[in-house]
């Protein structure tokens, strides 16, 4: 029988009145039968509501989804309806099934599953996207690929879900050894301008036919699978990590076969093998030059396909087989005429996947050819093709186009104006804007930097970057945006801030006055993204050459050689190792000194053994040194064997030569300590007692990673963590804030939260203590329901940690505001408090209302206030003190007039203190030093106070920058004039003044310099006034 809805059904079985056990016993016995007993057994889930039953029948449902009879998939779409809908089952199998039945050619179906998805919770949804977009940094490519392909498919109906997944789709599309994957996750971030969506279909069910249920399906022939069991075994070959030879000669013997000439996908694929497998086809190449003719011959004629994937995969094989000599020899002029042509008209006329890696292979061909012929084609071309554009298009053609450029020393190309992140569309647009929309724009650059989603962080820099290249020049408050960005989570915004600092550089006709902190953080360099380090080298290229006197400082300079000198001989990027050498040389007086530790490489170990020793004892070459031996033992660790005595040798020189650069290999180090290395616990016993807090540069770098958006990165360097702190070594407050904000947004119980919970566990911090139990607790409810509730008063109060919200179900209409203040001051509710102060910091800067609301409230400087100085909570207390900041900005005088007129002797100097060691903006430091001075002169606070804000005030000196308001030095020195504790101090005295005179050197203007040169001589009043009194007292 039909069914109204076009489904086919039996009627002679009550499935209403049936046990789930019975109907799935008939499921499984009609699901291998005849097309109407198979459409039945589809029909016959729809009556299945118990979660455990589904489970196991998932993998049979997910094979019905691929047959191909409309009455089987109807029916079992009406099926999924019911049981994700009205049961609420759903595994992560199911929620993705309906993803890829949404794209069924029969429109029934596909816009059936799409009416689902939509009216799913969007918990759900999130959780199952969240959990997907872990595997995208799985090291098993199946499950890359798998979620690739899901990702893919969500895309197009749900992209709204995927901003977190973002940044490790941009980092798969950017390189990655395995085309087929690149190329998907160009696709998606593309919205599949070049692919046809089909595809991931094909894939998606491959995934699940030959990995994830493999057992189930390997019995398995017919019409509806034989098309995908022919390309199972190539697919097999190319996810693999290493292949064998044979592996290689199977492929290349079913290359010609005239079966597949017309399979576009299967050409693809098995020219995709060779190419990522090369090792052993170099091997076989260079065997059998018979070989090589053959398959030259087959890429030659794929080079011009109509179909850009077998085309772009011939082009890539191209370039590395004809790096074989013999290979190489059976080309022909021509041969070679017409490839350079083809890659000519790709990089002029071709979409933007053809364009990246057609650059791709001209690299190849630099890196591993000996052709001087084919070099000086590659520059005919890339002199014929305007670069510059080709470049901006994206970062797979931007980072392959700075390689060439480089090499062959087109400079002009690498500007950081042809960036991707400069576009044409945002230039115009920002060009036209009127004066007023143009201050709009930047005072939300400022406030979006403060935001805790990264990509409100990352188009705060992207816009920033094109308002400077249309608009307006650099001026110093701009420094924080970028400063934020270096240290950023995030390794999109990293690259983003580096990349600003550089396009600055290029467009000042003078450095900056604060670049100098920026010259000095040499150790944000060694970032992992491949991406950023390429934009740093840039940056010091560019300094170098055009403000030679900046690096002239021997402490920067020793810093800056120590760095690049450690890429020259242990960065894995190819590239970055030659601009690194290259800088080296411009840096160095005499290269001859460094010839030793050059060649390294290229000694045997005893050999190596006495370079370490002599070059770990001097400052610039120390660190290269010590991550030479870091990559020694890293070997040793990860391959579970090696020459021991080799290991033994390399700690004793360690041991003999510990400093603080030791730091670097001591994770190392403390692995060894379980591996029977009696050595490896005497340097870290040595290293802690000489350095019990863990050094600012390693500080830096852990602070960027803990929190970092790539899972494997994120993991690693929480571990890490976690060694040092068992190691009882100090580890810097930012950096635990960090992993708190990671534990409290953290919606599922990976290892990356347990490493996190594990290092607050061992923190003698009650916020530690307090978010560790407060999450244990809330898993252990949401892993249930998808949320906790927590009651307050008169108010429900729901928290969902997927969607990083909390819901108030508010009953009797109370205003939102005195809900978050009860939340505020409740005892308890830690992550509550945090999450709410998150939500004022992302809120108040940009709606007025909401935060007229808070300030409507009596007591809320009182709270915030309490909270900022809370002792024990450093994360609240920062959150506390942002917002403080914040409404200062956007309320003149309410924080200076707060202290003043809430001032308590015992909070008020604590507060001042904190502010002024946190506060960024220069107009909010001016109000807190004006309350001080009033504090002081109305004698409500005492001068012996002002040795515990002396801190406060040296980091408000320091951070003073030009442009900024002078005002406050002489807000300064009229402190230093009321109290003696200042007045006596010269270390403080010598700070202040030469920060000043340093700032009279640098200003042109007449009217700055006497107004400096006025402060400058009230203060050396008060030293005069010092020096006199010390000499009546001698």
């Amino acid at each position: 029988m039909i069914s109204k809805n076009g489904g086919f059904f039996m009627n002679a079985y009550n499935y209403n009145t049936s046990a789930n056990r019975e109907l799935s016993q008939l499921f499984l016995e009609y699901y291998k039968q005849d097309w109407k007993k198979r459409s039945e057994a589809a029909r016959i889930l729809g009556y299945i509501n118990d979660q455990e039953t589904i489970e196991k029948l998932t993998p049979y449902i997910v094979e019905l989804a691929l047959d191909t009879n409309r009455f089987i998939r109807i029916n079992l779409a009406h099926s999924l309806k019911k049981i994700v809908l009205e049961y609420n089952i759903v595994n992560e199998d199911i929620f993705f099934l309906l993803y890829s039945l949404a794209y069924d050619s029969y429109e029934p179906v596909s816009s059936l599953m799409i009416n689902i998805i939509k009216s799913m919770e969007d918990y759900k949804v999130i959780k199952f996207v969240s959990s997907i977009s872990k595997k995208l940094g799985s090291s098993n490519n199946y499950e890359i690929l798998y979620s690739l392909v899901s990702i893919g498919l969500i895309s197009s109906i749900t992209p709204e879900y995927l901003v977190d997944a973002l940044p490790k789709l941009m980092l798969l599309a950017n390189t990655n050894r395995y085309k087929i994957i690149q190329i998907i996750a160009v696709e998606i971030l593309g919205e599949f301008k070049s692919l046809n969506r089909e595809y991931l279909t094909e894939l998606y069910y491959f995934y699940y036919i030959r990995y994830r249920y493999k057992e189930i399906f390997q019995n398995l022939r017919g019409d509806d699978f034989n098309k995908y069991f022919d390309k199972i075994k190539y697919y097999d070959i190319y996810l693999k990590k290493n292949v064998s030879k044979d592996d290689i000669v199977e492929v290349i013997n079913t290359i010609k076969d005239s079966k597949y000439e017309y399979d576009d996908t299967l050409k693809t694929l098995k020219m995709s093998i060779l190419y990522t497998h090369f090792k052993p086809l170099r091997e076989l190449l260079n065997e059998d030059e018979n070989l090589g003719k053959v398959l030259l011959e087959e890429v030659l004629n794929n080079i011009e396909s109509d179909n850009f994937l077998v085309k772009l995969s011939a082009i890539l094989l191209f370039s590395k087989i004809i790096t074989v000599e013999k290979v190489y020899k059976n080309l022909s002029k021509n041969d070679i005429d017409n490839f350079f042509k083809v890659i000519e008209d790709n990089l002029v006329k071709g979409n933007y996947l053809l364009k990246g890696f057609s650059l791709e292979a001209l690299c190849n061909l630099v890196k591993w050819g000996n052709s001087q012929y084919m070099l000086k084609k590659i520059e005919e071309v890339i002199d014929k093709v305007d670069m510059e554009k080709v470049m901006s298009e994206g970062y797979l053609c931007y980072y392959y186009g700075i390689y060439l450029m480089y090499y062959f020393k087109k400079l002009q190309c690498i500007s950081a104006r042809h960036s991707p992140n400069i576009t044409k569309e945002l230039l115009e647009k920002f060009r036209d804007l009127g004066l007023y929309k143009l201050q709009e724009l930047i005072k939300s650059i400022y406030l979006g930097i403060k935001k805790r989603e990264w990509l409100d962080r990352f188009y705060s820099g992207k816009f920033l970057g094109n308002i400077l290249c249309s608009r307006i020049r650099y001026n110093p408050q701009m420094f924080e945006i970028v400063n934020r960005l270096l240290y950023d989570s995030n390794y999109l915004n990293r690259n983003i801030g580096i990349w600003l600092f550089r396009l600055i550089i290029e467009i000042e006709d003078k450095p900056p006055s604060n670049i100098n902190p920026i010259i000095k953080t040499t150790f944000l360099f060694d970032d992992w993204y491949f991406g950023t380090r390429v934009e740093y080298l840039l940056f010091y290229s560019t300094l170098i050459s055009k403000f030679p006197k900046n690096i002239q400082v021997n402490s920067i300079k020793t810093g800056l050689i120590s760095t690049i000198l450690t890429k020259c001989l242990t960065d894995k990027n190819r590239f970055i190792k030659y601009i690194s050498r290259e800088l080296f040389y411009k840096l160095v007086d005499d290269v001859s000194e460094y010839f030793e530790l050059l060649d390294y490489h290229n000694r045997e170990s005893e050999e190596r053994i006495s370079i370490i020793d002599k070059y770990i004892r001097y400052p610039e070459t120390r660190k290269a040194a010590i991550m030479l031996i870091k990559n020694e033992l890293e070997r040793y660790i990860k391959n579970k064997k090696g020459d021991k005595k080799y290991i033994e040798t390399l700690l004793r020189i360690i041991y003999n030569n510990i400093c603080e650069e030791t730091i670097y290999v001591l994770f190392e180090i403390i692995k060894l300590k379980k591996r029977n290395f009696p050595l490896s616990a005497e340097i870290v016993k040595s290293y802690i007692e000489r350095y019990p807090k863990l050094p600012r540069t390693m500080a830096d770098v852990l602070y960027k990673f803990v929190n970092e958006h790539v899972f494997r990165i994120r993991c690693i360097h929480l571990l890490e963590v976690l060694a040092y702190v068992e190691e009882r070594i100090i580890i810097q407050r930012r950096i635990l804030n960090r992993i708190k904000e990671l534990v409290v947004y953290a919606d599922s119980y990976s290892q990356d939260i347990k490493i996190a919970m594990k290092i607050l566990n061992r923190i003698e911090e009650p916020e530690c203590k307090a978010i560790v139990e407060e999450k244990e607790r809330i898993f252990s409810k949401y892993f249930k329901d998808g949320f906790i509730e927590i009651h307050l008063n008169s108010v429900e109060i729901r928290y969902i940690p997927v969607l990083d919200i909390i819901e108030i179900m508010n009953s009797e209409n109370t205003p939102i505001s005195e809900i978050i203040i009860q939340i505020l001051e409740s005892e308890g509710m830690t992550i509550p408090k945090i999450m709410v102060l998150d939500y004022f910091i992302n809120e108040i800067i940009s709606d007025d209302n909401l935060l007229d609301e808070i300030l409507s409230i009596k007591n809320i400087f009182d709270i915030l206030a309490k909270l900022a100085i809370l002792p024990g909570y450093s994360l609240i207390s920062k959150k506390a003190l942002t917002i403080l900041e914040e409404i200062s900005i956007k309320k003149s005088d309410w924080l200076k007039d707060n202290l003043i007129s809430n001032f308590d002797k015992k909070s008020t100097p604590s507060l001042i203190k904190r502010l002024l060691k946190s506060v960024s903006s220069p107009f909010v430091e001016l109000e807190i030093i004006e309350a001080y001075n009033y504090l002081i002169d109305k004698n409500m606070l005492k001068c012996s106070e002002s040795k515990n804000m002396k801190k406060g005030l040296y980091r408000v000196i320091h951070d003073t920058y030009s442009e900024q308001p002078w005002v406050i030095f002489r807000k300064i020195v009229d402190i230093v004039k009321k109290c003696p504790e200042l007045k006596e101090d010269r270390e403080f005295l010598n700070v202040l003044s030469k920060k000043i005179m340093n700032f009279i050197e640098w200003e042109t203007s007449p009217t700055a310099k006497t107004y400096l040169l006025s402060i400058l001589e009230k203060l050396h009043e008060e030293e005069i006034e010092y020096v006199e009194k010390e000499t009546i007292n001698l």
